[in-house]
């Protein structure tokens, strides 16, 4: 049975583990000069320390495994080098010639630094109060090479990463940060070591908490390893309602256990664990006032606590299985190699942390058939009523294959989505979810098809390659589908579309076709203003998007036919939660799409024009706070038009849930480039707020698309507002 050494942790706000600085040398030849076995806290890079010479020659072990399980099935493929198994065998290839060593890199890439790392190397935690939050968990990972990451986790809240490089001189340790979740943020940090204890002294940045003082602990790497988060839904069963049960486990060595069945009151029990190796042994003594004595062994298998001791009075035979929500941080850290004054090759892109299977299952998703266009999901799954009080439901799960990648250099993952309206049919869908620094941002969807099986996803050459098993022409839905199908769909302007393999670009659209984002801005009685969005997108869907500046949103959804070269006619047949029936028809007069058929008891008699976008806004907010939002806390972002100060105009905005998300937030705002003024002033302004209290805001806006100001990339960083 295999044991994760080193996994993506779910839910925190990871930089990704980089080995970054010298080029990476391939190895010259995938022939095993000898083998090794994985043993528990080994990574990649020390096994190419320790047997190649230089952590950067990785990649060597890497390819020769890869080759030679392609021949002996002993060897298991090494698919993400963040990613080893204990017991897992590598291959070990001769020592390249040009391999880079410690002291061969430096001298041919960067000038001669300070000697790093020093006998603390090693983990170090403190466990504390939140305010918003059940503990914040501090992590500092000290790698001997001389890489610090330090990872502040507010237990289901989320987290805030920290990188640099460390040095030691006596009992002294100085850390040089350089960034603070994946963006440039220099600062040092000087603390002391008394045996297992590390105190900071000085922390100009304030990464730790500002003030000297912050005491950490040295913690074994099997207890950072285990800390965490773990849990899982029981499905009912006879008179047992359906459970929901967490296990939180810190590196201070609390433990508590929450059962909470459905529609009755949960118990809470609390004691301590201990680690050895892949194992947690669990002691919970306590359930409110009372003493209990509760005991699990349990077992680390890949994302699974699996437990392998427990009262089987309690559980029975099946026993009980977690799955690892949270983690506390990086296992391993890789210093910033300082770059020789001479131009370089450019290196590739920081990868981030991969995403899981399980935060898919957590994520939001716009996707064909949901009341209101999106459903969120819960443990991987979600029903809803397709109408109130219907006995109809929409479900929808999450499931396998599940595949990282990279779309335009960005990393996403994507999986299987599958939705039913309550009928007969079940239908797949592809759904893609950007990473954001580790965390899963909003998904979109396409239909793959009714009952069919979906048999593999990847990433290739900067698409999603589907492979799927259909059904013959004629033959009926209780046939199973035996013919198989490959499919490459494009993320474009927000979309999946069918794409052809080998490219990397959007099928040119044939004339005449009107698919695309419009927008229109209107007045509103008790807003600033109503912005409306219409997407026309492929496979005949619509959406029509309200957004009441300040007040909230409404989204309608249905269908959309291009019934000339220049018309088209929409039907939406629900609005949020409800069944509704309104008809459009649309002509384009120039750069506008005017409605020239609608109901005007429902939209006045002044008209309905929209503007078709060609451009977008891109970038993220941000705040320097080291302050989790709620899991409620939603985040506005609008284009407006300064060019007269006394009249701003709002061109186009969103209006997002985090539903647990963590700054950076991403934001993309179209807009229709015909109706940008080259001399006018164009600002990005941003709000995050929660149960109608405003958290974070910049009103003042930053400059965007004229006078040389950018359109991509664009970083909004909010404040707290004055109290």
């Amino acid at each position: 049975m295999n044991k994760l050494v080193f996994s993506a942790l779910a839910m925190l706000t990871l930089i990704g583990l980089v080995f970054a600085g010298a080029p990476l040398v391939q190895a010259q030849s995938t022939a095993c000069v000898e083998t090794y076995t994985v043993a528990a806290g080994d990574t990649l890079g020390a096994i190419a320390q320790k047997y190649l010479g230089a952590i950067e020659a990785y990649p060597q072990i890497v390819t020769a495994t890869n080759e030679a399980a392609k021949t002996d099935k002993s060897f298991t493929n090494i698919a993400d080098p963040n990613r080893i198994e204990v017991g897992q065998k590598v291959c070990i290839p001769a020592k390249s010639a040009t391999a880079p060593t410690a002291a061969s890199t430096t001298a041919a890439t960067t000038a001669t630094p300070a000697k790093t790392g020093g006998a603390a190397a090693g983990f170090y935690t403190n466990t504390g109060p939140a305010a918003d939050a059940s503990a914040l968990i501090t992590l500092l990972t000290l790698d001997p090479n001389g890489g610090a990451v330090m990872t502040q986790t507010y237990v289901s809240k989320g987290g805030f990463v920290s990188t640099g490089a460390w040095s030691q001189n006596g009992n002294t340790v100085t850390i040089n940060f350089a960034t603070q979740d994946g963006k440039p943020s220099t600062s040092v940090a000087v603390l002391t070591v008394d045996g297992d204890k590390l105190t900071t002294t000085q922390d100009e940045g304030k990464v730790f908490s500002g003030a000297p003082g912050f005491v950490m602990t040295k913690t074994p790497a099997d207890v950072v390893a285990l800390s965490g988060v773990y849990n899982t839904t029981l499905a009912a069963a006879g008179s047992v309602p359906e459970r929901f049960i967490a296990l939180t486990l810190t590196p201070d060595g609390e433990a508590m256990f929450v059962d909470n069945p459905t529609g009755q009151e949960g118990i809470a029990q609390t004691g301590t664990w201990t680690a050895s190796g892949n194992k947690a042994t669990v002691n919970l003594t306590k359930q409110d006032d009372k003493d209990i004595q509760k005991k699990f062994v349990f077992e680390l298998q890949g994302e699974n606590l699996v437990a392998v001791e427990y009262d089987q009075a309690d559980w029975g035979t099946t026993g009980l299985t977690l799955k690892r929500v949270e983690g506390i941080g990086a296992l391993s850290a890789v210093a910033p190699a300082t770059p020789t004054p001479a131009p370089a090759t450019p290196t590739a892109a920081p990868t981030a942390v991969p995403l899981t299977l399980a935060q898919l299952g957590n994520a939001t998703y716009t996707v064909e058939g949901a009341p209101g266009g999106d459903v969120t999901l819960k443990d991987g799954k979600a029903e809803e009523e397709v109408a109130p009080g219907s006995a109809s439901k929409f479900t929808a799960q999450i499931v396998e294959p599940f595949a990282n990648g990279t779309l335009d250099g960005k990393p996403y993952a994507a999986a299987d989505l599958v939705t039913s309206g309550g009928g007969s049919g079940v239908f797949h869908n592809l759904a893609v979810v950007p990473n954001n620094n580790g965390q899963p941002g909003a998904g979109v969807t396409t239909l793959l098809g009714d009952r069919i099986k979906v048999t593999a996803i990847a990433f290739e050459n900067n698409l999603v390659k589907v492979s799927t098993l259909e059904r013959k022409d004629g033959e009926p839905f209780s046939a199973d589908p035996t013919v198989p199908v490959t499919t490459y769909y494009q993320l474009t302007g927000g979309k999946l579309v069918e794409a052809q393999p080998g490219t990397s670009t959007a099928p040119t659209p044939t004339p005449g076709t009107l698919e695309g984002t419009y927008i229109s801005t209107q007045p509103a009685a008790d807003a600033v203003a109503l912005l409306w969005t219409l997407d026309l997108g492929p496979n005949a869907n619509a959406s029509w998007l309200s957004n009441y500046i300040g007040k909230g949103t409404s989204n309608a959804t249905g269908v959309w036919a291009q019934t000339g070269p220049t018309t088209l006619n929409v039907v939406l047949n629900h609005r949020d939660d409800k069944n509704i029936n309104e008809k459009f028809t649309f002509e384009v007069q120039g750069d506008k799409l005017v409605a020239t058929d609608y109901n005007h008891s429902l939209y006045g008699d002044s008209g309905i024009t929209f503007y078709k976008t060609d451009a977008q806004v891109t970038g993220s907010v941000s705040y320097l706070q080291k302050i989790a939002l709620p899991d409620d806390a939603v985040y506005e972002v609008y284009l407006v038009d300064m060019t007269n100060d006394a009249a701003p105009v709002y061109i186009s905005g969103v209006s997002n849930r985090t539903n647990g998300q963590q700054v950076p937030l991403p934001f993309s705002l179209p807009y229709d480039s015909a109706q940008i003024n080259p001399s006018g002033k164009y600002v990005v302004q941003a709000f995050i707020s929660s149960t109608d209290r405003l958290l974070f805001k910049n009103s003042s806006g930053v400059a965007v698309i004229t006078n040389g100001a950018p359109t991509s990339n664009v970083e909004v960083l909010v404040e707290q507002p004055a109290p």
